[in-house]
This record gives structure tokens, sequence and C-alpha cells, in this order.
């Protein structure tokens, strides 16, 4: 898995000339059914969704 980029377009008609940058990202184990969408804004980028994480040991 890693990072891509899917076309998207503004609104429905026009065309795909924009892009939006996806990721998923998926526990260890059986795969879920449900996979949420995360959208960061406009005026952050992908970084935006990569905070630190606390394992429990």
């Amino acid at each position: 898995m890693g990072d891509d980029r899917v076309p998207v377009a503004l609104a429905p008609g026009l065309p795909t000339a924009q892009a939006v940058a996806v990721r998923l990202c998926v526990p260890g184990g059986d795969t879920p059914d449900l996979a949420p969408l995360l959208v960061p804004g406009a005026t952050y980028d992908s970084s935006y969704w990569d905070f630190p994480v606390k394992r429990n040991s």
C-alpha cells in the first residue's frame, strides 16, 4: 500500500482536471468491511493525517 492520486472533477460534467492524494491504511488481521474517507481540506496536504501513534507495549 502506498500513496496515490485520484483524478476528480470540481462539479458534475466538468473535466477531471484536479487530483486528490489518497492513502489506504488498514489494520492487521481481517480486512474491514468499511473504510472511512478522510479529506483534510484545501489548505492541508496528506501529511495532516500523519500524527504520532502511541502503541501499548
